[in-house]
């Protein structure tokens, strides 16, 4: 996992490592807010507003301890209905990345060996079409 630290923005990895550290399900990552959180004693308790089995009436805690404290504390809000960690500022930190790595090594921008494939194929087909054109008075069915 700590492989891919460095290709992912703050709020990704911190999302990860919570995930890591509490055992919480991704959905329960994204909808945290701080008024979620009791943060009153040693470990923080995070009631999540929604969850997997709440249609069952059973009630979720997340018990945090202190290096899931930590992972969280530079992501608390002063607006306790605001989601931790919002799309906007993970997309502004993804651009910052992309942009980082275009400076530096044009390697992060190449396309994956995928698309790469794919166009090879796509040149390939055109080829395969041009060499398999009809010639004047050739029927359609018949190459």
């Amino acid at each position: 996992m700590d492989a891919i630290k460095p290709h992912v923005p703050p709020q990704i990895w911190a999302m990860i490592e919570l995930q890591r550290l509490t055992g919480m399900r991704p959905g329960e990552v994204t909808i945290m807010r701080t008024c979620d959180l009791d943060t009153t004693g040693r470990v923080w308790v995070y009631t999540p507003s929604h969850h997997k089995t709440e249609f069952h009436g059973h009630s979720r805690h997340v018990y945090l301890g202190p290096r899931a404290q930590e992972v969280l504390r530079p992501w608390l809000r002063t607006e306790t209905e605001a989601y931790l960690f919002q799309p906007k500022d993970v997309m502004k930190a993804m651009r910052a990345l992309r942009h980082l790595a275009s400076s530096q090594d044009t390697a992060l921008m190449r396309p994956s060996p995928r698309k790469q494939r794919r166009g090879e194929a796509e040149e390939v087909a055109g080829r395969s079409l041009q060499d398999a054109s009809l010639r004047p008075g050739d029927h359609h069915w018949v190459r």
